[in-house]
This record gives C-alpha cells, structure tokens and sequence, in this order.
C-alpha cells in the first residue's frame, strides 16, 4: 500500500471524523468557557489596578501639594515675621522663643 492511497472509504473517513468532532465537543466547550472566564477575570483585575493606581496617585499628588503649601507657607509668611519681630524662632517645637513658631506651625497644619 502506497503512502498516497486511502486506509478506507470516504464515508469511513467522514463518520470517524463526526465521532471525534463529537467526542471533542464537550472539551471544546470548557475550553470556550474557560477562556471566557479567564479573559472576563483578566479585565476585572486591570480596571481594578487601574482604579487603585489613580487613587494611590490622587494621594501622592495631595501629599505632595500640601508639602509645598507648607514650605511656600513658611517662606512667606513665618520667615518674614520673623525678620520683622527679630524672634529668631528656633524650628524645634517646645524650645524656649518658639511660641511664635509653634503657633503658626499649628496654623498651618490646621489648614
């Protein structure tokens, strides 16, 4: 028997298909749902990242506009008072002539 001639009929050839075909139908279906699954799981998770991350971020930017509200605070407005009173207030909270400190330290903390 050559390599190029039929093992049996078309017809044999056409139902052993069918039977596989059907045999593989259920397999293909789980396949189908599971990738399904996976993909819809997939997505779930990188708009929850991405939500997350623009939140996270949203933090660090307020984190980071309060801290230069606060050094833009103490340059023009501590410092210059004072130069203008000659306190010479000390930036460690509770040491003696830091009254004036502290209290614009809260202020600003306070908002």
């Amino acid at each position: 028997m050559s390599e190029t001639e039929p093992i049996g009929s078309q017809e044999t050839n056409n139902d052993l298909t069918a039977a596989a075909a059907s045999q593989l139908e259920p397999l293909n279906a789980l396949v189908d749902a599971t990738f399904s699954e996976m993909s819809r799981s997939i997505e779930e998770q990188l708009l929850r990242l991405s939500t997350d991350s623009r939140l996270v971020m949203r933090d660090m930017v307020d984190g980071i506009l309060e801290d230069l509200a606060s050094l833009a605070a103490e340059e023009l407005i501590r410092n210059p008072l004072e130069s203008a009173l000659g306190t010479g207030v000390q930036t460690g909270a509770g040491r003696d002539g830091d009254a004036l400190g502290e209290v614009i330290r809260r202020g600003l903390r306070n908002g």
